[in-house]
């Protein structure tokens, strides 16, 4: 009987701390930061990875379509055809079919070209529609569904690494200075605003005025935007939820506009 206890109290002891080192890696795993390390800049456009701790995913642009650029291969010039064989003489065509006003001698009313010809040409083209898809669609796509539970995670959000070089342009010298301190101010202005709610460790802020427009080459911004695993399944649940009013999933509106799926 002591031997079937003792077996029980060690089959409890190991489940238990099988359980503990469980609880431990959930926490671990809960509380580990990820999030998206952004960069722009004029030589290599756009680049968006998601990085959890030390590993990092790239997720645009997707590296099968850089994958395919690099394999792509110029098309081998083709040689110049041959000229097409004379097709042989067939059967004499049949003569065109008479109109029957033209066999009694009326001759058919022809539509006055030279009235409609300016009217035509003034009918102004169908406007072409903006496009909503592409990277500023998907954005907007989840923006709109991360809106009303923004207070959830809004102030969990760091933002770290943030480095931005910029600069302004005018028409001339004295448009360049007016523009220069018009956007400065705004700047600092919307940076407070949001230092208000999210936690931003920057490592460079320049916007500089460019009096000859030459160094706009140097423009660039990279930043991290982290936060907790939970947060990120806060956000995750609330890009999964179907919109009430369209029947959509947002996440998945944002992949086909991305060109994903």
């Amino acid at each position: 009987m002591s031997a079937v206890l003792g077996g029980v109290l060690l089959a409890v002891r190991v489940a238990a701390v099988l359980l503990g080192v469980v609880a431990l890696l959930a926490a671990v795993l809960l509380l580990l930061p990820v999030g998206l390390d952004i960069r722009w800049d004029r030589k290599n456009d756009l680049a968006v990875k998601f990085c959890a701790g030390p590993l990092r995913f790239p997720v645009y642009p997707r590296p099968q379509k850089k994958a395919a650029k690099a394999k792509a291969k110029p098309k081998a010039k083709t040689k110049p055809e041959q000229k097409a064989a004379s097709p042989e003489p067939g059967p004499p065509p049949a003569p065109p079919a008479q109109n029957k006003d033209e066999d009694a001698g009326v001759a058919a009313p022809q539509p006055d070209t030279a009235q409609q010809g300016p009217a035509a040409a003034a009918a102004p083209a169908p406007a072409a529609q903006p496009d909503a898809g592409g990277l500023l669609g998907a954005a907007r796509t989840l923006a709109a569904a991360l809106w009303p539970r923004r207070q959830a995670f809004l102030n969990r959000i760091r933002v770290r690494h943030l480095n931005i070089f910029w600069t302004v342009t005018g028409a001339d010298a004295a448009d360049t200075a007016i523009t220069y301190g018009r956007r400065i101010a705004a700047c600092n202005m919307a940076l407070a605003a949001a230092r208000d709610h999210i936690r931003i460790q920057a490592d460079r802020l320049r916007l500089e005025p460019d009096f000859t427009g030459k160094q706009k080459e140097k423009r660039c911004i990279s930043c991290q935007i982290l936060c907790r695993t939970y947060i990120m399944l806060i956000v995750l649940k609330a890009l999964l939820q179907r919109n009430e009013k369209t029947g959509e999933v947002p996440l998945r509106k944002a992949l086909e506009q991305l060109g994903a799926e």
